[in-house]
């Protein structure tokens, strides 16, 4: 599942933290993990979402953009070794 926002971004760190809270999932483990080429902050750990489904979650903010990827059955390890990879092929910039 995947989920991104074009706006602006005060505060990316902040962002996050918000983000997380409110994603309807019991995150754990958020860990900071390398954002890419686009820049801004990415975290990536542990959650589960409706009916308790483990699931890797990865959440990133930069100046323009916020967004989250999360893969079922997987853990936030594996999240994050496909992270940037997702994350390349889901925002673009001109």
């Amino acid at each position: 599942m995947a989920f991104a926002v074009s706006a602006p971004v005060s505060n990316p760190n902040t962002t996050i933290e918000r983000f997380v809270a409110a994603m309807g999932a019991k995150a754990s483990h958020m860990k900071q993990v390398r954002p890419g080429p686009l820049g801004g902050v990415a975290r990536c750990g542990d959650a589960k979402f409706a009916e308790n489904v483990p699931s890797g979650v990865c959440v990133w903010a930069d100046s323009n953009t916020r967004g989250m990827i999360a893969m079922y059955f997987k853990s936030g390890d594996q999240a994050a070794a496909e992270f940037l990879k997702m994350r390349d092929e889901i925002e673009q910039r001109d």
